[in-house]
C-alpha cells in the first residue's frame, strides 16, 4: 500500500516470515490535497487497474510504459460503479 500525503509518498509492506516482495514503479502519479492509500491491483500491457481511498479528489494520471497511451486514445475509466470515458492529451498522458 502506497501513501501519498503532502508529506510525500511513502509504501508500506508487510511480509511474513521468509517472504519477499518486488516494488516495481509503473507511470501512474497522483496529485490530492488529503492523504490518499492507493494500491496497484494490475498493471500491464492490457491496462491498470487501482484501488484508491481517500477523502476529497484526486488527479491521477497515466502515462505510457507497458501499457501503451497514444495522443488522443480514448479509455474506460470506472470509479464508484460508474465508467466514463477519458482522452489522452497531446503528449500522451491521460488524467
Amino acid at each position: 500500500m502506497t501513501t501519498i500525503d503532502r508529506s510525500g509518498v511513502r509504501t508500506q509492506l508487510d511480509l511474513g516470515k521468509d517472504r519477499t516482495a518486488v516494488i516495481k514503479k509503473v507511470p501512474v502519479s497522483v496529485d490530492c490535497d488529503s492523504a490518499v492509500n492507493i494500491h496497484v491491483d494490475e498493471y500491464g500491457a492490457a491496462g491498470v487497474r487501482l484501488t484508491v481511498n481517500g477523502k476529497g479528489q484526486a488527479r491521477i494520471a497515466v502515462r505510457a510504459g507497458e501499457m501503451a497511451v497514444a495522443p488522443n486514445q480514448a479509455f474506460a475509466v470506472e470509479s464508484a460503479g460508474k465508467t466514463a470515458e477519458v482522452t489522452a492529451g497531446r503528449t500522451g498522458c491521460y488524467r
